[in-house]
């Protein structure tokens, strides 16, 4: 598999058991990276959001984890070949025992989508990566309410349907809903994707609509400027 070209940096994706794809891509282009000195990617894969944070902001040290051996080394290989490989650290974690040695500003996650009763690949790792069989939404709430710097923020890009959860786990843990997008894969669909940033700031809401492709299936004026810095 050849490697993903970005404007300011290319990304193997071939050992990682999730390849990159446009969920993360939104993700990273959407996710608010000023200010963040600190910063924890959760299921890292080849280290996408990683170094679309790095690009964002040169000064944040960004820490990856993921439970798949091979995603954590592709995602050292990248980090060697980076700009930022001064920036980045990656290691092999499970969220659930996984104790920082400091709070982070930003944590950024693009999480398994699927619940544990839904159709399962038949490759392990692949499945761990894409199912809530190793980490559930509340392990993340929980995991941020406990290790989150004071003003940070959680980022993350989930399916539309999730959003009530979203909901129910950002009142129970006290935070608050601070950007919201909802993500269309085309302007005659519905709604199958939403990012949404948690924090604690109650003054701040800011709700928006996002179209991937237009009729004609090209990409959107929106999409198109929301990733430029990074898309060759």
């Amino acid at each position: 598999m050849e490697p993903f070209q970005f404007k300011k940096f290319s990304l193997k994706h071939g050992l990682s058991p999730m390849q990159i794809g446009v969920d993360s891509m939104l993700l990273g282009a959407w996710t608010d990276v000023s200010n963040c000195k600190k910063v924890l990617d959760i299921g890292t894969g080849c280290g996408i959001l990683s170094f679309m944070c790095a690009q964002s902001n040169e000064n944040a040290h960004i820490t990856g984890i993921d439970i798949s051996d091979s995603a954590v080394l592709e995602a050292n290989e990248n980090r060697i070949n980076s700009p930022w490989s001064n920036n980045m650290h990656f290691e092999l974690g499970n969220l659930k025992n996984y104790v920082p040695k400091q709070r982070f500003d930003l944590i950024i996650t693009n999480p398994p989508f699927f619940n544990k009763q839904s159709l399962q690949s038949p490759n392990s790792e692949r499945a761990k990566a894409r199912h809530m069989e190793e980490l559930e939404l509340e392990d993340i709430f929980k995991f941020t309410h406990e290790h989150l710097a004071p003003n940070g923020r959680l980022s993350m890009v989930l399916p539309f349907d999730e959003f009530q959860k979203v909901q129910q786990m950002t009142c129970k843990y006290k935070f608050r809903i601070n950007r919201l997008a909802t993500v269309k894969p085309k302007v005659e669909k519905d709604a199958h994707r939403i990012l949404v940033e948690i924090g604690t700031d109650p003054n701040k809401l800011d709700v928006s609509e996002l179209v991937i492709r237009d009729l004609d299936n090209t990409y959107t004026p929106e999409y198109q400027a929301l990733t430029q810095d990074f898309y060759r």
